[in-house]
């Protein structure tokens, strides 16, 4: 395991949108930007503090996906959780479709459940994601066992 500090972040973010609203659409394209952007808007991410936010803003990955795009297939092995940044994504569970909007998690389950997918999940029209990977996780239980209990709460 890597010895991980915690880093200053270079810009400071204004954001006025609020819980589930609209997504900012201001150059953001670093995992770092979204993270902040997700504790000042959705409640379950609120709870971290600054340096906490850009510790595990440089852990997640940032990826986008084009309209229809399928992210993930049912029974599809997933080592991942992903927050929806922008756009929407369609889950579809036992036949039933699920809208999943800004600030709304996917593989959360498959990622406890021997990383076994139980939906699939579309993006609808597009959708971008912040992923934090299984092996991402561990590291941060490991360094920093009291930061991962933290991540886990919000699961």
């Amino acid at each position: 395991v890597s010895t991980c500090d915690y880093l200053q972040l270079s810009k400071k973010m204004t954001v006025t949108e609020t819980e589930g609203g609209e997504e900012p659409d201001r150059g953001m394209d670093t995992p770092q930007t979204w993270f902040t952007f997700l504790t000042e808007v959705k409640e379950a991410f609120s709870s971290f503090s600054t340096p906490e936010t850009e510790f595990l803003g440089n852990l997640w990955q940032l990826k986008d996906y084009k309209a229809g795009e399928v992210i993930c297939q049912l029974a599809e092995k997933v080592n991942w959780v992903g927050v929806i940044c922008k756009g929407q994504v369609s889950q579809t569970l036992d036949k039933k479709v699920f809208p999943l909007k800004v600030g709304d998690m996917i593989g959360d389950c498959a990622l406890f459940n021997d990383g076994v997918s139980t939906f699939q999940a579309c993006a609808q029209p597009q959708a971008k994601l912040i992923i934090l990977t299984y092996k991402s996780l561990t590291q941060i239980f490991e360094t920093y066992p009291d930061l991962g209990v933290k991540i886990y709460q919000i699961f």
